[in-house]
């Protein structure tokens, strides 16, 4: 049956005429055997058919139409009258009882029913798959709440949930017999009284009954609209099973007896009962789904449902076939004779009277004006309306038309009606006038028109729809005048007054919007019929119970729309939700709530999108209306992407977890949240806090209700479940455990100690170590392959075994060794705002037993698993180090990790490592996971194996860039077996000059040299940097392989990871287990401030046998420091001006004042103590003289400042060499200095010169010096002391170190007039002179230039005879720094361009004199002389005008041969000529090379760049 037919079907019986019915109590005690009342008799055949009844009510419509079916209500008389509010509501509610069961069971099936996708969800409300709720109760729970509702039962759904249709009807019974309306008043009464009653006369019996005002029904008592002129019929019920009963004739001759006394106006009937003997059995129940509910009294304010029978077999047992046949002949007489002819004249007199009235311009005036046409006056509202006012009598005949299906009639009488009510402001009436005419419109329209699509359907219904969306607007509107008492009934059944109170009016409110809302789901405008609902619940003094219920319906109408809404349905969820928790419904409540999560929890495709398939799916399953996106604004996207419904899903967590807990049910509780601590993220801490609470609190109460062992008491064991039954119980909110990245620690060849060894020794849970502890694996095999492990070794059993190519498709395992622990990094994150305490955390491990088959969990037979405690902070993520140890030989897999949350919860996460799937599996042939090494958790344990352990001390966590710090490196033997450790132990320090041993002896035998300074090294040159050495090629990496280039060696991350020195300690291969040995070393950084990683590697071979998997063992350590500010240093060299082969040094110290870089660091002050001039290999003896201030002074850098020193360095064949021991670098001078009263730092003095060669990042004996005398090649050492702060701690000490400078004298400090007049030539003896930009060489070239020094007399007398000069003797001292001889040649400039007054001979031209113009002659004057003869001119000739002072003379060109490092000494000559104070200049000094040099290669130098430039003398 469609929508619409279903609906017209329900209104056509809501209009059905009432037959009221008055027992004598006889009777009822008669049909009390058959467990009916007499009602319940008669209700199953209140439907009459083949009749032909013509019905014409107004004689001025057209063709009359024919009934040939009909139907009536029977009612007790006592139940015709309206009840009071507070039973309507109890009655409507008793609708619920079904479903509410707020029990665990009955909350469990609530939740099983409700779907947790989205499309179920919808599919579920539109009843695609209504009926699978889980345990199968849906179906006895339906059928209880449809035995219970009125007035027939519903098989078709007019909302989705059956709760709610079940809540209609019953509501739509109790709201019955309205003052205001005449539907439910009755058309006729029966009375029934006992026919064969010994003794009573039937007649009199009727008249008692007749006359007795509480048979009377009440409704018909009312002043204002009731019509009590109703035909009355008299019943002679006879017991068939009575000792007296009569025979058919008999009864009849009573029957007209009986009539003639009484006067009957609907006539006498004879109803037999009880004609069967015995009880019959096996025929169908007729009557159960039929029976009557009383409402009509009351006690104490509560209903009252009076039983009608008890003891009984079954419902009519004593009916016999006869009787119940009997009882349908009776229906039909009595409607046939009766009623509709009793209807249809009463129809047709108020009729005739209403439209006399409305007849003539007088009535029609007043009509249009809006004022009553009836003869009674009455003021405004809902209570002056008189029985025989036109208005009542209007109200009477359209309801009898609509009772006699005279809808059209009906429709016209209602629109006059309404349009009078309205008039007079007679609200609760118009509501109630305009409800019937919406049910009029309804039935007027045919099904066809109904059912079409498209606008003409929602054009046929627009009338019908503003009808019945007036009736709710009118009954909002009625006044509030009064107060609903709980007993304001009267005790005669008096009608109730014509007020109506708050509580009312929203009764009535919701049952036109009800009627509404069904109209519309009838007709399919489910998103429509969401709004009747909405305003029905948002009626003042609404019912808690029915205002949910109503959102409820809006919800799931919004799921049944064309287009479905699930957001709008789950906020309408959430609100209905909310109202049925006040109404301490909490089954209801639940389903609400979490039928909302499942929207808001939704993810995968956007809601919208997914709204929009259901309306381009017909019913063949073709998509229609394709030009339709469907995607509403508000509903796109994913609803887990936007932070605002994470709120909604908080809300909906913790009501659901409420509600649950409330019943009992923890376990669910905490499900719930558990969802709710994951989805709180944005909440404050506070709020958090409360949730978390919350949550342990009902674990707390789940576990004491639980069997078994408590929580966190497992002791490294998964309390005998497996993994996947683990897996199975959802983990707590917190922690997150990131169980796809991990990371492995152990030992197989190489004993990996950066986890802290034994985990038996409970270290601490959380990882802090230096970066080359996250070193790759190939990192660590390089600096194990240089030198520190052997050839042969590692082609066997050594890192390339691990290397060969991967199995196809195989288990990847690690080789462990039995009782050594095996460490998991795992990353555990607080999403959570609040702290939370991780207890009891722990590894699980499985021991396989064979190959793809794995043994029992129990952690003792496969490994001890020591579980730690872990704090987490708010928002804080911790890599936690989780520690097993084998203890059973074989293969183990570690499985997961397993913990407590607060002591209450457990936890456990499987293990799923993140890797790309590279390889073929063996037999499937599908691609599987290629997991690195430091990622596999499958593990081939053997058996226990010697083990050494390795430690650093006194490495600070702090250390001053420079500082000299003695450590040691302790090795102990920590084996299980007897007797030394191994053999042929190697150790490797850390190289780049960063950890240098103490005492070289005790570390053995030098098996690399150091790589840097090693004497295999190919030679370079003295300034060769970084880049030229990772050119050097290294051994090869395998026996006969090629060999390897340094740029194939990973970078590491600073030079003390590079090419480190691996010693062969002797002593380490002697000692015994529960022995250690400390060798010393000192550790000295000088690279950058920051982290300096230490990785320190010893390798050993165990001894025999050994297993075939572990031929060595290779022990990691991984340490470091942070390295900084202490003081920088710079030295710049500057030509001597006394000895051209010599250097004036400035050496600058300044603090390292960096602001925040290390607090304690910047607030100490540094005083140099020594400078030592070292060279890289045996030279001229150097000296070292003070200038300026003496040695004792401090020369101390404090914060933010600096200090100078200046020092004389000269070559001195006669000074104290200062060699510290044989072997290191000669020491060529050295100065101390004073530190004033600082105190002396307590350590031992570090070997500076020592540590100095082992940084040097270069051969030593490839970088001698071009000559002994050579200042290249000598660096400089400059130690310092610290001098700590008076606020310092006690228990700091003063460091000592040293800067280091390279080459201190290898390039002076050329000033800009020098620099301008060389250019850009530079000197380049490999190259043949020529310029060194064509080299190509980028690295700043070296200073080759001669340098010299003119020495002579200050001063000079000259002569006092005329003509004679004074002598200066000058000596020229030269000095060659290159390695090549050079061709130096001294020129004098004095003849070259001297101008005048500058002195000197020149040649000079007379020219011929000119003869002056001879001026012009005047007249009368006297002429004038002759003009004299030019002159002769003459030949030139040299002369020496005065002005020039000094010449040189002599030799004033001379050439000489320098060779490489000498200096030489040439003799000149100059005159002087008068007094004064004189610059001897005036030369020019070239230089080329002696061999192959021409002029044009040849570079010239001035006066001006001599060392001691200038170089006066004073003439006397």
């Amino acid at each position: 049956m469609s929508g619409i037919a279903e609906y017209r079907r329900r209104v056509q019986a809501r209009h059905r005429p009432v037959v009221a019915v008055a027992t004598a109590p006889e009777v009822d005690a008669c049909l009390a055997r058959s467990g009916l009342t007499l009602v319940d008799a008669l209700r199953p055949w209140s439907d009459v058919r083949g009749i032909s009844f013509s019905v014409r009510l107004n004689p001025e419509s057209g063709y009359p139409h024919v009934l040939s079916e009909f139907g009536v209500r029977f009612h007790d008389g006592r139940e015709c009258a309206r009840v009071p509010g507070h039973v309507v509501d109890a009655h409507a509610a008793a609708a619920l009882e079904p479903w509410s069961a707020a029990d665990a069971p009955g909350l469990a099936r609530a939740l099983a029913g409700v779907p947790s996708e989205v499309p179920s969800l919808i599919a579920h409300a539109r009843g695609e798959r209504w009926g699978e709720e889980a345990g199968g109760t849906r179906d006895a729970a339906a059928a209880a709440a449809a035995a219970a509702a009125e007035p027939t039962r519903v098989a078709a759904k007019t909302f989705a949930a059956p709760w709610l249709d079940a809540y209609h009807a019953r509501f739509d019974r109790a709201m019955q017999f309205a003052d205001h309306e005449a539907v439910d008043h009755p058309v006729g009464i029966v009375y029934a009284v006992m026919a064969n009653v010994p003794g009573e006369d039937p007649a009199e019996a009727y008249r008692r009954l007749a006359q007795d005002p509480s048979s009377f029904p009440p409704c018909l008592l009312d002043t204002q609209l009731a019509d009590p002129d109703v035909p009355t019929h008299c019943v002679l019920v006879h017991d068939a099973s009575s000792p007296s009963a009569m025979s058919d004739d008999d009864l009849d001759v009573l029957r007209q007896k009986t009539q003639t006394a009484i006067g009957a106006s609907g006539g006498t009937f004879v109803l037999p009962v009880n004609g069967a003997r015995e009880p019959v059995c096996g025929r169908a129940d007729a009557w159960s789904v039929h029976l009557e509910t009383r409402l009509g009294g009351s006690r104490d304010g509560e209903p009252v449902v009076e039983p009608v029978t008890s003891g009984f077999a079954a419902r009519g047992a004593y009916l016999s076939d006869e009787d119940i046949e009997r009882h349908r002949v009776f229906v039909a007489e009595l409607v046939n004779s009766s009623l509709l002819p009793s209807m249809d004249r009463r129809a047709k007199a108020l009729n005739a009277v209403i439209i006399a009235n409305r007849k003539g311009l007088k009535n029609q005036l007043k009509s249009f004006w809006g004022r009553s046409t009836g003869q009674i006056a009455k003021p405004e509202g809902d209570g002056g309306y008189a029985r025989d006012c036109i208005e009542s009598q209007m109200r009477r005949a359209a309801d009898l038309s609509m009772a006699l299906r005279d809808y059209e009639g009906a429709a016209g009488l209602y629109r006059l009606l309404a349009a009078d009510y309205k008039a007079d402001k007679a609200w609760r009436r118009l509501g109630a006038a305009q409800e019937s005419l919406g049910h009029a419109l309804a039935m007027t329209q045919t099904m066809r028109r109904w059912s079409a699509e498209g606008p003409p359907h929602r054009e046929a219904r627009r009338e019908a729809e503003s009808a019945l969306e007036s009736a709710a607007g009118c009954h909002a509107r009625a006044a509030a005048t009064g107060t609903e008492p709980r007993t304001s009934q009267p005790a005669t059944n008096a009608p109730l007054s014509g007020s109506i109170n708050p509580a009312d009016r929203a009764r009535w409110a919701t049952k036109a919007g009800l009627s509404h809302a069904a109209f519309l789901a009838a007709c399919g405008a489910h998103r429509e019929c969401a709004s009747p609902l909405m305003r029905a619940s948002a009626e003042d003094s609404q019912n808690h119970a029915r205002a949910a219920l109503l959102l409820e319906g809006a919800a799931h109408a919004y799921l049944r729309a064309e287009v479905p809404m699930p957001r709008k349905a789950a906020i309408h969820m959430v609100l209905a939700g909310h109202r049925f928790n006040q109404a301490q419904l909490r089954a209801y409540a639940v389903r609400c709530y979490a039928s909302a999560l499942t929207v808001y929890a939704h993810e995968g495709a956007p809601l919208g999108r997914l709204a929009a398939s259901w309306s381009r799916l017909g019913v063949d399953g073709k998509v229609l209306n394709d030009d339709r996106d469907g995607v509403r604004s508000g509903d796109r996207g994913d609803t887990s992407a936007n932070a605002g419904w994470s709120r909604a899903k908080e809300h909906l967590h913790f009501a659901l977890g409420r509600q649950v807990a409330h019943a009992g049910e923890m376990t669910g509780a905490g499900r719930y949240f558990r969802e709710l601590l994951t989805c709180a993220e944005r909440q404050p801490a506070a709020t958090q806090a409360t949730y978390l609470k919350e949550y342990l609190f009902v674990c707390q109460r789940a576990m004491e209700t639980a069997e078994g062992v408590p929580a966190g008491d497992c002791n490294g064991k998964m309390d005998g479940k497996t993994g996947d039954e683990k897996m199975a119980k959802p983990n707590p909110p917190a922690p997150l455990v990131d169980a796809g990245d991990v990371h492995v620690r152990f030992n197989d060849q190489r004993v990996d100690l950066g986890f802290g060894g034994d985990a038996r020794a409970a270290p601490t849970p959380v990882v802090s170590e230096p970066a080359c502890a996250a070193w790759p694996r190939s990192r660590w095999n390089a600096l194990e392959e240089d030198g520190l492990i052997p050839p042969e070794l590692r082609a066997v059993g050594g890192p390339t075994w691990l290397d060969r190519p991967r199995e196809k498709g195989g288990v990847q395992r690690n080789v462990c060794v039995l009782g050594e622990p095996i460490g998991v990094d795992v990353r555990v994150r607080n999403p959570l705002k609040v702290e939370v305490s991780v207890t009891n955390a722990r590894l699980v491990c499985e021991l396989e037993e064979s190959e793809g088959e794995s043994g029992g969990t129990d952690g003792g037979s496969a490994a001890s698993t020591p579980a730690i405690n872990v704090a987490l902070s708010p928002k804080e993520t911790k890599t936690v180090r989780l520690v097993c140890v084998p203890s059973t030989p074989g293969k183990m897999r570690i499985v997961g990790v397993a913990w407590t949350l607060a002591r209450v919860d457990d936890g456990y996460a499987a293990f799923d490592v993140r890797a790309p799937r590279t390889r073929r599996a063996a037999q499937t042939q599908e691609w599987v996971r290629d997991v690195p090494r430091e990622k596999r958790l499958a593990f081939t344990v053997v058996d226990a194996m010697p083990k050494i352990v390795v430690a650093v001390h006194g490495v600070p966590r702090r250390c001053p860039r420079g500082a000299s710090v003695r450590c040691a490196l302790r090795v102990s033997n920590e084996s299980a077996t007897g007797g030394p450790v191994a053999r042929r132990v190697r150790v490797r320090l850390p190289g780049g000059g960063v950890c240098v041993p103490a005492d070289e002896d005790a570390f053995g035998e030098l098996l690399n040299g150091g790589g840097w300074s090693a004497s295999t090294t190919p030679s370079l040159s003295a300034n060769g940097s970084f880049a030229d050495l990772a050119k050097l090629t290294l051994e090869p990496s395998k026996p006969g392989g090629p060999p390897r280039r340094r740029a194939d060696v990973p970078i590491a991350s600073s030079p003390a990871s590079l090419d480190g020195l691996v010693y062969a300690p002797a002593a380490w291969e002697k000692i015994e287990p529960g022995e250690s040995m400390d060798i010393d070393f000192w550790l000295h950084p000088t690279g950058a401030c920051g982290p300096l990683d230490l990785p320190f590697v010893v390798s050993f071979e165990p001894p025999a046998p050994a297993p075939p998997l572990l031929k060595y063992r290779a022990v990691r350590l991984a340490a470091g420091t942070d390295v900084v500010p202490s003081v920088e240093c710079s030295v710049t060299a500057h030509p001597h001006s006394g000895d051209p082969a010599g250097r004036v040094l400035k050496v600058s110290l300044v603090h390292s004042d960096v602001a925040g870089s290390n607090p304690g660091a910047s607030a100490s002050s540094f005083a140099m103590t020594r400078v030592s001039l070292v060279r890289a290999a045996e030279g001229s003896r150097l000296r070292l003289t003070p200038l300026g201030h003496p040695v004792d002074k401090p020369r101390i850098a404090a914060p933010g400042r600096g200090w100078d020193t200046i020092l004389a360095m000269q070559t001195d064949d006669d000074a104290d060499a200062g060699r510290e021991t044989p072997g290191s670098i000669p020491v060529a001078a050295a100065l101390d200095f004073g530190v004033g009263d600082a105190p002396q730092s307590p350590a031992p003095r570090p070997p500076h010169v020592r540590l100095h060669r082992a940084m040097t990042p270069l051969d030593l004996a490839a970088a001698a010096p071009p000559f002994s005398e050579s200042l290249l090649g000598v660096d400089a050492i400059v130690e310092w002391l610290e001098i700590l702060p008076p606020d310092a701690s006690d228990d700091r000490s003063p460091t000592v170190g040293a800067c280091h400078v390279r080459n201190v004298a290898g390039a002076l400090a050329r000033d800009p007039a020098r620099v301008k007049a060389l250019g850009s030539k530079a000197f380049d003896p490999q190259g043949g002179g020529s310029p060194g930009a064509a080299t190509g060489s980028t690295r700043p070239q070296p200073d080759w230039d001669v340098r010299w020094t003119l020495t002579g007399p200050a001063a000079v007398t000259l002569p006092e005879e005329p003509g004679r000069s004074a002598e200066i003797p000058v000596t020229l001292r030269a000095h060659n720094p290159s390695p090549e001889p050079v061709r130096l040649t001294f020129q004098s400039t004095c003849g070259d361009g001297a101008g005048a007054g500058d002195g000197g001979w020149k040649r000079v031209t007379i020219e011929p004199a000119v003869a002056p113009p001879t001026p012009p002659t005047v007249a009368g004057s006297p002429a004038p002389p002759p003009p004299s003869p030019p002159p002769i001119p003459r030949y030139p000739i040299r002369t020496m005008p005065p002005g020039r002072a000094w010449l040189w003379t002599g030799a004033v060109k001379k050439s000489v041969i320098v060779r490489s490092g000498e200096t030489v000494d040439v003799a000149l000559r100059a005159e002087a000529f008068a007094r004064g104070v004189f610059v001897m200049k005036d030369y020019t000094l070239a230089w080329t090379a002696a061999e192959g040099g021409g002029d044009g290669d040849a570079k010239i130098a001035h006066p001006q760049q001599a060392c001691n430039a200038p170089f006066v003398v004073e003439v006397r």
